[in-house]
């Protein structure tokens, strides 16, 4: 199983996926650091070998994604890059069956005040809040599970609920 972790910047999304990895014991993959294959303009060339390293993987381990194809839909709409539709319609149509997107949902202020404390960036709550509506949004176009988490909760209750609805979906023991 694929556990993939999105939501807007500042969410928590990080916190909760190292979190529920150590809880869970499956590792964690950044899409930053691990998927940088994807900036590259050569999709056909990188679908195959990406579908194929991914059943491989999914038939034998579970692991955890911070950020993906949905992060990259959103993001690449609001910063102008370049998106693939129909490679990552395929990417999700695959996952469909394999994975579970833990959607962390936070308010756009709360979203904000954490990316001052923690980054000690300026941030303009109108493109988090714009961000915001473009990840529900996209939300409703993928074809897997999609777990919503209320990110406006403590770091402990967000855990407890997340590991409450992996369960009662039966994704998790």
């Amino acid at each position: 199983m694929i556990f993939i972790f999105e939501g807007i910047d500042g969410s928590g999304k990080t916190t909760l996926a190292r979190a529920f990895s150590k809880k869970a014991r499956i590792q964690l993959l950044r899409y930053k650091r691990h998927f940088k294959l994807f900036s590259a303009t050569r999709y056909s060339e990188i679908e195959a070998n990406f579908l194929n390293s991914i059943l491989q993987v999914c038939k034998r381990d579970s692991f955890i994604i911070d950020r993906w194809h949905i992060s990259e839909k959103v993001y690449s709409c609001i910063f102008d890059r370049n998106y693939n539709r129909k490679f990552w319609k395929k990417i999700d149509a695959f996952l469909s069956d394999r994975a579970v997107i833990i959607y962390c949902d936070a308010d756009a202020k709360v979203a904000s005040s954490r990316i001052k404390i923690f980054k000690r960036e300026k941030v303009d709550l109108t493109s988090l809040t714009a961000a915001k509506a473009a990840f529900d949004d996209a939300l409703k176009t993928t074809s897997i599970k999609v777990i919503r988490i209320d990110m406006n909760k403590s770091r402990a209750e967000q855990l407890s609920e997340l590991q409450k609805k992996l369960k009662s979906e039966k994704l998790v023991r």
